[in-house]
């Protein structure tokens, strides 16, 4: 028996129904130790949805700083030997020295009390975390006596899997070892493709020996950024909207983003960066991609030039970006199959040449009737269809937005998947097949 899917690209030949929960965010209540020393707090820590957080009164006591608080702006002024930490209820930053430093969380008031991610606090003490599950208790640790350490700048700077803008191809190499692969951008650079320790997929663009972008679906090994895990679209825009773009100018030419609530594009000193958020899950931030001011501003245009090398490479590229997200949603990875990836070429060369959009071609040929012509036995299949996007992380992210999309693209049944690139113009026409054989 054979069972399809097509995801929503024209149209949708076969849905499933998803069924959702909503549970609410338990607050569970933990104990905190300074040097294996329990701390007295007049409040009590909690975790909530994955974060513990303590009073920052009862903390801040510890050091004898001096607290004050500011109704109007919502915000506890810390102050110890002229130093100066501001920490505005409801954000996700702190401003340390006139720094932002991002919180894994914001902080939130109850009961007239302050409570910030306990990760900031060690920062502020200059102490190590550990939490320990079985006794509920997260154990602060220093190696002297609890230190005010806001005169060294807490605010961490960029960094990505300890790497960062302008670092040579040798330390990439010391910290991350040799990539999986090596494919074009739309840009002037290459991405390596590695995975990291703990599995997760880490993009690095390298031009002339040096690091020049980055792109990841987690922000486990990103810090001194914006990118948190699971952080809503309103709250970054609350917090960081000065900082978006909405148009850049580049060469003389104007060029406006709008990323439709799905993505927005940054900037920093130094770089530029895209958030990307899930419309399906809230528009919860999911991954970032950061490329160096000067690589961004030399690229006028919104796509890469049309070669045979970049269609490849964006084939592949695609391929990896589903092996990511899958591996971070606990799926099997996929296997690459030729043949699916010459069916996908080949639709998406009709596509172009035809220029149409649609899982039906000219001929009234489906998806399935396309891999019975190609001679592809299959037990289940389905195609994603995509178009128009600036290049495969675009097209992917857009994809995982769709619920027909990322039901092909998270399903554990399928086994095999091929890609197919094919330019009109500069305008990529994306195919992706995925099926699983008799």
């Amino acid at each position: 028996m054979k069972w399809w899917n097509v995801g929503v690209g024209a149209m949708i030949l076969w849905l499933g129904l998803l069924a959702t929960q909503t549970v609410a965010a338990a607050e569970q209540q933990i104990s905190v130790y300074i040097n294996e020393h329990p701390l007295e707090l007049e409040h009590e820590a909690v975790m909530k949805d994955g974060v513990t957080f303590v009073p920052l009164r009862d903390v801040m006591r510890e050091l004898d700083a001096e607290l004050s608080w500011e109704a109007e702006t919502d915000t506890v002024f810390i102050k110890k030997n002229g130093q100066t930490i501001e920490v505005p209820v409801g954000k996700s930053y702190a401003v340390v020295n006139g720094k932002k430093q991002f919180l894994h969380a914001p902080s939130f008031l109850t009961d007239q009390t302050a409570y910030v991610p306990v990760r900031f606090a060690s920062d502020i003490l200059g102490a190590k975390v550990k939490w320990e599950k079985e006794k509920q208790a997260v154990f602060l640790s220093t190696a002297e006596r609890l230190t005010f350490v806001a005169e060294q700048t807490i605010a961490p700077e960029p960094r990505v899997a300890s790497l960062w803008l302008g670092d040579s191809l040798e330390s990439v190499q010391e910290q991350l070892g040799e990539p999986l692969s090596t494919v074009a951008s739309a840009y002037s650079f290459d991405w390596n493709i590695y995975q990291l320790a703990d599995s997760s997929y880490l993009h690095v663009g390298l031009e002339e020996g040096s690091v020049v972008a980055f792109y990841t679906n987690t922000s486990r090994h990103v810090t001194g950024l914006p990118f948190i895990d699971g952080m809503r679209r309103e709250q970054m825009l609350a917090d960081f909207g000065e900082e978006r773009l909405g148009e850049l100018e580049k060469k003389g030419s104007v060029f406006r983003y709008e990323g439709k609530k799905e993505w927005d594009l940054f900037q920093t000193d130094d770089a530029f960066y895209t958030l990307f958020y899930d419309q399906l899950k809230g528009g919860a931030v999911t991954a970032v991609q950061i490329i160096a001011k000067d690589v961004e501003l030399a690229h006028d245009s919104y796509f890469g030039e049309p070669t045979e090398e970049r269609r490849a490479d964006y084939e592949k590229h695609l391929f990896y970006l589903l092996q990511g997200v899958r591996q971070r949603e606990g799926v099997p990875p996929l296997m690459w199959d030729d043949e699916a990836a010459q069916l996908a070429r080949k639709h998406s060369e009709d596509m172009q040449e035809n220029q149409f959009f649609s899982h039906t071609n000219l001929d009234g040929l489906s998806p399935f009737d396309r891999f019975d012509r190609e001679g592809i036995a299959f037990y289940q299949a389905g195609e994603n269809l995509a178009v128009g996007q600036f290049h495969p992380i675009f097209a992917h992210e857009a994809l995982m937005n769709s619920a027909g999309h990322r039901r092909n693209m998270l399903a554990p049944g399928f086994e095999r998947v091929g890609t197919g690139v094919a330019f009109l113009g500069e305008k990529p026409y994306y195919t992706i097949n995925f099926y699983t054989p008799l």
